[in-house]
């Protein structure tokens, strides 16, 4: 028995290793690709944020505590092209809140979108980023996340 648990193990080990190695053709980014947590469970609900989504300081927080990271944000823009509305809020404080609200309801009228659609803003002032996701939200867009880190 103890013959058959060593080789059993030997064999294991074996095919592991094999395993590990990249097939022909399989570039070395492929391998290290990162895998990026869903936004989304199987029910459609937003998932808990991944933690370095969310801002450390409590000023650039939401009311609806809605966070993904710019990669989240990318594959999932990527995987339902024309199914997600995507802002930018600009400079000089309330016209580019202004001029990323009418973005986002333009969106939202040439996607014909429902209004569970996801918006994914994003803004070099976290500070207009945020008062444009809780002003969104209380427009009825929803869910809407604050789109963090790069």
């Amino acid at each position: 028995m103890n013959h058959f648990c060593i080789t059993a193990l030997g064999l294991a080990i074996c095919m592991s290793a094999h395993a590990q190695q990249p097939s022909p053709g399989v570039s070395s980014s492929a391998l290290h690709q990162k895998i990026v947590a869903p936004l989304f469970d199987n029910d459609g609900a937003p998932q808990v944020s991944v933690p370095k989504a969310i801002p450390a300081n409590s000023e650039y927080r939401t009311r609806s505590g809605l966070y993904a990271t710019d990669a989240q944000a990318l594959a999932h823009e990527r995987i339902l092209p024309g199914k997600v509305i995507s802002v930018r809020v600009g400079c000089c404080g309330e016209r580019g809140i202004e001029e990323a609200m009418l973005d986002a309801w333009h969106q939202y009228i040439v996607y014909d979108a429902s209004r569970d659609m996801p918006v994914f803003v994003r803004g070099q002032d976290l500070r207009l980023a945020v008062r444009l996701v809780d002003r969104l939200s209380r427009a009825g867009f929803v869910p809407v996340f604050l789109v963090t880190v790069p």
